[in-house]
């Protein structure tokens, strides 16, 4: 998929790829928030019947959540404190919007 870049004031075209994701990936960072199938599916929004498929290999999570999972990943600390609702709540609202838009912060 093509996406725009905004850097600097200029607009460049520049493929876009989501973060890889594995079962064990997937797995791995549940894990490390110590959740179970159904309160990580409500913690993305999504279905306990969709964490099962991802964790069982049969289907992959869909980009904006592929996105919130690398961010857990590299953040372990995201659902840290009290705060936890609303930056899972910001961190959602951004990766939507970059993938509406194509948008990433090369920071």
């Amino acid at each position: 998929m093509d996406t725009f870049e905004l850097r600097r004031g200029e607009i460049s075209l520049k493929k876009f790829e989501l973060p890889p994701v594995t079962v064990r990936g997937i797995i791995k960072v549940r894990d490390s928030l110590g959740v179970s199938q159904p309160v990580f599916a409500k913690i993305l929004g999504v279905s306990p019947q969709s964490v099962k498929a991802w964790e069982q290999g049969s289907k992959l999570p869909p980009g904006t959540v592929r996105r919130l999972i690398d961010e857990m990943k590299r953040n372990p600390g995201l659902l840290a404190g009290a705060a936890w609702v609303e930056n899972i709540v910001i961190y959602i609202a951004v990766a939507m919007i970059q993938l509406a838009t194509g948008f990433q912060n090369k920071a």
